[in-house]
């Protein structure tokens, strides 16, 4: 099993607060649809950073290989089965909770808007003419439902990511990260 110091796991903590807050900023752009080569870098970097922070968050569970077979779970009393999951809410505060939650729910509804308004297609571009494709054309549209349809593209792998993100600092969540003494990173 990989073990993580604490100081990898509270940077990680950190970097996953920032690529939050980041997230909510590109959300914010593409919304307003403030576009700017700065901005689609910045989009880039967001997405990349998620990976090693997530992953860096699920080994920080030191999760184990479970060895549980059919004759224990059988033996095994509801509450004793349920305590690992009811441990992994309990040692976390209520905003914490409560913001995980919203955002796995505006992740949750985005996703079946997204999918309602995209045409059942991804916008794509060939020779300066645009069109809605999935495996095939399905048709040309305009640069402006391009445009359109392309921000809102961007927006619901954003909500994905901002899901992703949240779940990170779930998982990372210490309370001794966020005192004052701990402002220096270890």
């Amino acid at each position: 099993m990989i073990e993580l110091s604490e100081g990898v796991k509270q940077k990680a903590f950190y970097m996953a607060m920032v690529g939050y807050v980041a997230t909510v900023m590109v959300i914010f752009f593409y919304y307003f649809n403030l576009n700017s080569l700065f901005f689609e870098i910045f989009s880039g970097v967001v997405s990349v950073l998620l990976f090693p922070i997530f992953f860096i968050a699920v080994l920080s569970r030191n999760l184990e290989p479970s060895r549980v077979t059919i004759a224990r779970l059988e033996a095994m009393d509801i509450e004793t089965y349920l305590k690992p999951i009811s441990n992994a809410f309990s040692d976390k505060p209520a905003w914490l909770m409560l913001g995980l939650s919203l955002t796995l729910l505006y992740s949750f509804i985005f996703f079946f808007y997204w999918m309602a308004h995209s045409g059942h297609g991804v916008p794509s571009m060939e020779h300066g003419e645009y069109f809605l494709r999935n495996h095939t054309v399905l048709k040309a549209i305009t640069k402006e439902k391009f445009d359109a349809l392309k921000r809102l593209e961007n927006m619901g792998m954003a909500s994905h990511y901002l899901a992703f993100y949240a779940i990170a600092i779930w998982l990372l969540y210490k309370k001794e990260y966020l005192s004052k003494s701990s402002v220096e990173l270890n």
